[in-house]
């Protein structure tokens, strides 16, 4: 564990952003417009418990709701679509790891 590694990123503007609109902003803006999941270490010292737990609560209905989404669109075929996307998945990260090793 790092001794307050990225620590300059909390400031109080940062932490009033993210807090301005707390189910929308659960992430790292970066420079080229993309955005990264936030690290634990920003959650637990941005958030509380109790606003972890809200955003955890309409994660979860988000999610379901994709899912639902997912299922209506694919019917039948749903799990094995999932099933293949995942293997495709791996298969790019297996490769790029293998890229990765020649370096």
């Amino acid at each position: 564990m790092s001794k307050g590694l990225g620590k300059n990123y909390l400031t109080e503007n940062m932490v009033t952003w993210h807090k301005a609109d707390l189910l929308n902003r659960m992430y790292l803006p970066l420079k080229d417009g993309k955005k990264a999941a936030l690290p634990r270490y920003y959650k637990d010292k941005i958030y509380s418990e109790s606003e972890k737990n809200r955003i955890n609560r309409h994660m979860a209905i988000v999610t379901g709701e994709e899912e639902q989404k997912q299922i209506v669109e694919h019917g039948e075929n749903y799990h094995h679509i999932m099933a293949e996307r995942a293997i495709a998945q791996f298969r790019k990260m297996y490769k790029k790891s293998k890229e990765n090793e020649k370096l």
